[in-house]
């Protein structure tokens, strides 16, 4: 199958994602954590220069993500950040969204009321059963504690994210009914690529996937309300096609700007100058200096980011019965290999799974009435 023809973005356009990586510092060590950590932390006047930067290019409905390594390391940026963007929208009114990802550790009632005003969406990095085989040691009682307690800030959106591997899989679905038992709105499951999985791991996994849709199946109201991201409808049928770069940008603590922060990621566990010369915008600087005009060969190389561009070592996607009904992050799915679009066999299989069981559900679903 050949691979279909590229044209060239525009350069200029409106952003609905800007991405603000504040700090390389994490005060954990998670087993399956890809990140290089460092000890890098955006200075106050780059990210006062980007907001300024960049708002101008945001769509009127926008979201502000905060990211890390743990950006609660940083909190004084997250505040100068959301007051420097109020600041720029106060002619603008553009709808702006805030997201923080964290592993909840450092969220003190002064900063749950600050995320409660701004009406915060919420990240959380929470394995639910499963937490303290690969995060920190006691992390279980602080995290089951704030979900107990997050219902006193009405304002915060809760979200979870629960990360499994081929160690931790057993735990999947009594951790996924564990959280959604909290009423959490969003979970989204992630997987461990850098490991491999074996075929029982793989056989275990799609046990437990089984078992997650017959959870929710049990459910009363379960097509409306469904709060596992995996298994909900997708967004549109057709080859997924990731949007970094094209409507998305994120700032690096060095001050450099990528199409979005699992770029950035993927440049820190691989910092080759070809990573950089390929998906590196430059700096907030350059950004200026070019009024917000991106270079068009850097955009090119975002636009190979769908799923009939990549492969794996036993065939490319384009090829893939699945294609139209699979999608999954270049560069955090490329991670092991270290070239983005070369893809572990490993998530080819976990995505399979993934699909057969969202379908079975939403076919029973249906059947039921549920």
């Amino acid at each position: 199958m050949s691979r279909p023809p590229l044209k060239e973005p525009p350069g200029k356009g409106k952003f609905s994602a800007f991405s603000l990586i504040l700090t390389e510092r994490c005060p954990w060590h998670c087993g399956y954590c890809y990140q290089r950590r460092g000890t890098r932390v955006l200075e106050g006047k780059i990210l006062d220069k980007a907001c300024a930067a960049v708002f101008p290019f945001l769509s009127a409905s926008s979201v502000i993500q905060f990211y890390g390594g743990e950006p609660l390391l940083a909190f004084d940026l997250v505040r100068r950040a959301v007051l420097r963007l109020e600041k720029e929208n106060r002619s603008s009114r553009k709808r702006l969204r805030y997201v923080l990802t964290t592993n909840g550790a450092l969220l003190s009632p002064e900063i749950l009321s600050f995320l409660n005003e701004r009406r915060f969406e919420l990240m959380l990095s929470f394995d639910g059963l499963a937490q303290e085989k690969e995060r920190q040691k006691g992390s279980f009682r602080i995290l089951s504690s704030l979900l107990d307690d997050l219902p006193r800030y009405p304002g915060i959106k809760p979200a979870t994210n629960s990360v499994f591997g081929p160690r931790t899989v057993g735990l999947l679905s009594k951790s996924i009914a564990y959280i959604a038992e909290r009423k959490i709105p969003n979970m989204l499951l992630s997987f461990d690529y850098q490991v491999e999985w074996r075929k029982r791991s793989l056989d275990r996994l799609s046990h437990e996937l089984r078992s997650v849709r017959k959870y929710f199946l049990r459910l009363p109201r379960a097509r409306r309300t469904m709060p596992l991201i995996n298994f909900r409808h997708p967004a549109a049928s057709g080859v997924f096609g990731c949007s970094a770069g094209r409507d998305r940008l994120a700032l690096a603590p060095d001050g450099r700007l990528w199409g979005c922060y699992f770029y950035a990621d993927f440049f820190r566990v691989h910092p080759t100058a070809d990573v950089a010369r390929r998906f590196c915008f430059g700096t907030v600087g350059d950004f200026l200096r070019s009024a917000g005009d991106l270079d068009k060969n850097v955009l090119v190389q975002y636009a190979r980011g769908r799923m009939d561009w990549a492969e794996t070592s036993e065939r490319a996607c384009g090829n893939c019965p699945y294609l139209d009904r699979c999608a999954f992050c270049p560069p955090a799915a490329s991670l092991k290999s270290g070239k983005i679009g070369m893809i572990p066999v490993a998530v080819c299989r976990i995505n399979r799974i993934l699909i057969k069981q969202r379908e079975l559900f939403w076919a029973q679903a249906a059947e039921r009435g549920t």
